[in-house]
């Protein structure tokens, strides 16, 4: 999948907030189709709808109308502007773009009271949905918690998770509920928890509810310590949140089998100094009986793993814990 899928993931999961793509009209349909299918739930995404004229003479003002059209229609505390491959291509200036619009539309830079607009520049023909995702939660991070130094920092006791672009709605869920169990207050982000699986409702919401609140992403700066999930790339907002904020990270494989479940558990009793639940050890229990009971069945069992890296990683560590044989891993 391309950049622009991965930052409209990130986008996503953030409170009252929409994606534009600025480009084709094709780029933005294919985007909602794919999300649409995969999780069943209405994704909107806009367009700035370039066309030839767009790509040679510049669409500045396609991105202008389009922003007006969304601030317009949905009325939305934060636009995350992707870029795409005619944008990248033909060299339009986004954020300066943006900085236009907003100087012509008087919107500032009170998150409170003004729109957030965010750019990130997620072209297709580089990397893939991971790399647009990565890029994206880091462009959310700075936004804002700024990239001056708070001297004034008073610790909240919270803890940052900055969630894998392949996590499920399901998986935020569950993570929440371990953070809740072990660390109490926290972050989550992005939260696609229920912007990607509502329940139904009598009326449709014109943005769909949930998401990463943008007081909690400027809180981040005051937390103890962030742990990102994925360790195949680099976590762009942990190490920012580091090296600017003095915030310590911390990155862990997806939580999946054993020993990198046992990974993730350690990395919060390292940060809260509370031991394992004793819900969360029985669980554990259960898997070990779990995996005993099912050796004779796989042992030696060879597979394929085919997903996206992270996933491939972690279903690739369970296999040999169940004793199976992986002779091919490939990731998208």
């Amino acid at each position: 999948m391309c950049q622009p899928m991965g930052s409209v993931l990130a986008f996503k999961g953030i409170e009252n907030s929409i994606v534009l793509m600025h480009g084709s009209q094709g780029c933005s349909t294919y985007m909602r189709l794919h999300l649409t299918h995969h999780f069943r739930e209405p994704v909107d995404i806009a367009s700035s709808s370039l066309s030839e004229r767009g790509a040679v003479y510049g669409g500045g003002e396609n991105l202008k109308k389009g922003l007006r059209n969304v601030i317009s229609g949905y009325r939305p505390k934060v636009i995350g502007v992707a870029s795409t491959c005619m944008a990248e291509t033909i060299g339009d200036d986004i954020p300066g773009i943006i900085r236009e619009f907003k100087e012509e539309e008087g919107i500032g830079d009170d998150i409170s009271n003004d729109i957030t607009i965010i750019p990130v520049s997620t072209p297709s023909y580089s990397d893939s949905s991971m790399n647009g995702y990565i890029k994206a939660i880091d462009a959310i991070t700075r936004q804002f918690t700024g990239d001056a130094i708070d001297t004034d920092k008073v610790p909240g006791g919270r803890v940052n998770i900055i969630l894998a672009e392949n996590i499920s709605p399901a998986d935020v869920r569950e993570l929440r509920e371990v953070a809740t169990d072990m660390i109490g207050s926290h972050i989550l982000l992005p939260d696609i928890s229920d912007t990607f699986d509502a329940p139904i409702r009598e009326t449709l919401p014109e943005i769909a509810c949930g998401g990463t609140s943008v007081t909690d992403i400027a809180d981040m700066v005051n937390s103890d310590a962030s742990i990102g999930l994925g360790v195949t790339s680099s976590n762009l907002a942990v190490e920012y949140l580091e090296a600017v904020h003095g915030v310590t990270g911390y990155n862990v494989p997806l939580p999946i089998g054993l020993g990198n479940t046992d990974r993730f558990f350690d990395t919060l009793t390292q940060i809260t100094g509370c031991e394992m639940p004793e819900k969360y050890q029985s669980e554990r229990g259960r898997l070990l009986d779990a995996m005993v009971d099912v050796h004779k069945y796989l042992y030696g069992v060879r597979a394929a793993v085919y997903g996206d890296p992270d996933t491939v990683a972690g279903m690739v560590s369970l296999m040999l814990e169940l004793g199976m044989h992986p002779v091919l891993a490939v990731f998208t």
